[in-house]
């Protein structure tokens, strides 16, 4: 999976909700490609390099109301 700047992502064990800054493709200077990602918590912002492996996007707001509503499971549904 590849990332974009401003993607929200999780790490794949879990933690915050990180940004992500800066993403480099696969094989411009990770085999894997990276990203860099910026967060805040009780210290500030916190920046850190992160392999794209490690990291998935975060569920947006709509994926949370399809998931508990069914909406996937609807066919012939249009969303507005």
């Amino acid at each position: 999976m590849t990332f974009k700047v401003g993607d929200v992502v999780l790490l794949n064990s879990g933690g915050f909700a990180m940004t992500v800054t800066v993403a480099h493709a696969p094989g411009t200077l990770h085999e894997e490609g990276w990203v860099e990602c910026a967060w805040h918590d009780e210290g500030g912002l916190i920046r850190e390099a992160l392999p794209m492996a490690c990291l998935s996007l975060a569920p947006t707001d709509q994926d949370i109301i399809d998931e508990v509503f069914g909406m996937d499971d609807l066919e012939g549904v249009t969303r507005n």
